[in-house]
């Protein structure tokens, strides 16, 4: 179902959970329509079709790429934080 597949698309945009690049590929390909062929919605889900995979817009990728980026925001706090502590360190 057409409308269905536009509701996740725009879902997983206002969710930053599609990869910069597939973005990147899916407004290049939008630029190259005519205003003809851009007025037709049915051409634009064609492009989006043929643009994001429908693997990117299930559920199970989009929990899997936040936990990755909340692991590494995580990760990177820890060594700032014990980068600080190495630092108050060497003052004393």
């Amino acid at each position: 179902d057409q409308e269905e597949y536009l509701r996740k698309v725009i879902e997983r945009l206002e969710e930053n959970a599609l990869p910069k690049k597939t973005v990147q590929n899916v407004l290049n390909a939008l630029k190259k329509l005519s205003i003809k062929e851009i007025q037709n919605p049915v051409k634009v889900i064609d492009v989006l079709q043929t643009k994001i995979s429908t693997s990117l817009l299930e559920s199970h990728y989009v929990e899997a790429n936040v936990a990755t980026e909340s692991e590494t925001e995580v990760i990177l706090s820890l060594y700032l934080t014990e980068m600080d502590n190495n630092i108050e360190e060497r003052k004393f």
